[in-house]
């Protein structure tokens, strides 16, 4: 912090080790008697450890070296009370600000902040003068004002922040504004208004910076009070200020600049804000906003009003898409919004879509419609039935590959695969497209079912014979085969966490269907599908289980071996696993450190058939992850090996 005070700290340090060998342990009266050692490193080891000793007898004899210590001494004794916070010694420490030893006069005057000493705002007002002292001071008069407004003393908090204010110096202005701004807003909030609409952008944007993470009710109100008649830049700033710290005290501020505002920067961070404030009355102003153009717009509105928590919205949002007066962006919003909300019986609403499709609206409008069917589709009661009509009664072949490409988004399941083998293989004109759909959700499946996604992938490539089919799907493929061998299908018991062990201690402690003596069972518990969390070769618990600190979890997968073989077990982890193949451990890695292929390799045997394998997977904190490969010895891909999570 300082050069000399960093100085006198390296200094301290240097003997610890040594000393920390020396027995018995120096008492006290043996420190005390050292700190006047002529030996510096010596003095400054035994100051040191008295300012870590609690207790009476370590202070006094800290208060004692005061008047028999000089020098660089002197300034580490200074600094160790303020340190231990022995405010009796404050009327003694107030006179050292004005040595000459630089050392002692920086000690002293960052002591009486560390001491919040209110006693010594004149003297450190006057060594403001000092251009060696005066940064120290600064920060000193900082740490007063701030434990004064702590104990409640806000007299003195008003004339240390008054001292701050007051200074030439930028940065100790700010921070006496701050100081203000927790107790005695009405002291800056002139100043800062003027501020914020002057002329310099600079100081501008520093008061605004303030709302970040300042809740002060005043404060906050004027700057909303304040925002509408900013420029438009200063305006957005400011909006965001808001939505990154919510407070309801700002809305009529907020409202009131949506009112006059032109530019769309405004209106999209003004929305947002009301949308982050969360006041679910204001759902009529931000209704209207999507009432534009702008599409930049409409999705802020959109991704403002569907965060409110308004009851009735899908009625409302209904109501504006039947509305025949209402405008064809309005409208087209509004379906939008009803995608965003997807709820249980949608019928009703896919039904007033696809009336509004088969009218004679505007095209765009039309469209919107046939989009917000395609996506709703999927959460009907038969979503194969469906799109297939859709498809069949399409009048285009625009329309039946828009449909397509949206249900490969909407409805990515292997139902969907078949029902686009269905289609490629009945429809010549949308054959290509429909290959396309099977490549998209074949991709977004592979983490569920790697072996069945290729088996999917080469069949569809050798059938299409397309070559933007066969490009996208050979693609895909060559992802696969990065990650073939590692383990996709897991059923995951846990997590157990137990009160004052960490991640070491819970991965040697037995749970769930690891019994004591090291054995498994596996009937003890239950198992669940292990369906999230997949990242490439790597499963992240975290995501797939649950967020936790020091814990653990037991996966399990069921190898199907084409023949008896031997095997090499191969991945990494994060923090520890222990690996049990067919009832036998077989490894037990705790790294302490991120997953790395490689940081597990365990051999073992699989026999012809059905193999068990489980996994202890432990965390200490951080990422909670693993990813395990069965391969050959020889680290190659075993043909005909597969799996499954359940026998």
């Amino acid at each position: 912090m300082k050069a000399i005070y960093t100085f006198i700290l390296l200094a301290a340090l240097a003997p610890l080790a040594v000393l920390a060998q020396s027995a018995p342990a120096p008492t006290v009266a043996d420190l005390e008697a050292q700190m006047t050692d002529t030996d510096v490193h010596v003095a400054q080891a035994a100051r040191m450890k008295l300012e870590r000793i609690p207790g009476a007898e370590a202070e006094a004899a800290l208060i004692r070296a005061l008047d028999k210590t000089t020098g660089n001494e002197l300034a580490g004794v200074v600094a160790s009370l303020g340190n231990r916070g022995v405010s009796s010694v404050t009327a003694k420490i107030i006179p050292l600000t004005k040595n000459s030893d630089s050392a002692i006069a920086i000690s002293a005057v960052l002591a009486l902040g560390n001491l919040g000493a209110v006693d010594a705002l004149d003297t450190l007002q006057g060594d403001l003068n000092d251009k060696v002292l005066r940064p120290h001071v600064l920060e000193a008069v900082a740490m007063i004002g701030e434990k004064s407004v702590q104990s409640g003393k806000l007299d003195a908090a008003r004339k240390a922040y008054g001292m701050l204010i007051a200074d030439k110096n930028d940065e100790a202005y700010w921070i006496g504004v701050r100081g203000f701004l927790r107790f005695d807003s009405g002291k800056v909030l002139g100043d800062l208004e003027k501020l914020v609409a002057g002329e310099d952008e600079t100081a501008a944007r520093r008061v605004i910076s303030l709302i970040y993470d300042v809740n002060d009710s005043a404060f906050l109100v004027k700057m909303a009070d304040l925002c509408a008649s900013l420029p438009a830049e200063r305006q957005v700033y400011m909006l965001e200020m808001f939505y990154i710290n919510p407070n309801t005290v700002v809305l009529p501020g907020v409202k009131k600049t949506l009112e006059s505002a032109t530019e769309p920067a405004v209106v999209i961070a003004g929305v947002t804000a009301l949308g982050k404030i969360g006041n679910t009355e204001d759902w009529p102003t931000i209704l209207k906003m999507l009432d534009t153009d702008n599409a930049d717009v409409q999705r802020a509105a959109e991704a403002a009003l569907a965060s409110l928590n308004v009851a009735d919205l899908q009625q409302i949002l209904l109501n504006t898409v039947a509305n025949n007066n209402a405008s064809v962006e309005l409208r087209a919003s509004a379906i939008r919004l009803l995608t965003l909300r997807v709820k249980d019986n949608v019928a009703p609403l896919f039904e007033t879509l696809e009336k509004l499709y088969k009218s004679d609206a505007v095209d765009s409008l039309r469209l919107a419609a046939l989009d917000g069917m395609t996506i709703i589709a999927a959460h009907l009661e038969n979503p194969g039935a469906t799109y297939k009509r859709m498809i069949v009664e399409a009048k285009d072949v625009d329309t039946q590959k828009r449909i397509l490409s949206s249900m490969s988004k909407n409805w990515a399941t292997f139902e969907g695969i078949d029902l686009a083998f269905e289609i490629m293989r009945s429809m010549d004109e949308i054959r290509p497209n429909a290959g396309l759909a099977v490549v998209h959700i074949a991709n977004h499946l592979r983490t569920s079912d790697l072996d069945r996604a290729a088996e999917i992938l080469e069949t569809v490539v050798s059938e299409v014979k397309h070559a933007d089919v066969e490009k996208r799907g050979r693609a895909v493929l060559a992802e696969i085969n990065k990650f073939q061998g590692f383990i996709q299908k897991w059923a995951f018991n846990g997590p157990y966490q137990r009160e004052g062990m960490d991640g070491p201690a819970l991965h040697d402690t037995p749970f769930g269907p690891e019994k004591a003596d090291g054995t498994i069972d596996m009937s003890l518990v239950m198992w669940r599908p292990l369906n999230r969390g997949s990242k490439e070769w790597l499963w992240d618990l975290e995501s797939g289980i649950q967020r936790l600190d020091n814990g653990t979890a037991y996966v399990r997968t069921y190898a199907i071996a084409p023949a008896d073989m031997e095997v090499l077990l191969y991945g990494g982890v994060d923090d520890g696993m222990k690996i049990w193949v067919n009832g036998e451990q077989v490894g037990n890695v705790y790294t302490n450190a991120p997953p790395s292929a490689g940081q597990c390799k365990v051999p073992a045997k699989l026999h012809a058939g059905l193999n068990e394998i489980m996994v202890k997977v432990s965390d200490s904190g951080g990422e909670w992850m693993f990813g395990l490969r069965v391969c050959t010895p020889k680290l190659e891909s075993i043909d005909g090996l597969k799996f499954q999570r359940e026998k």
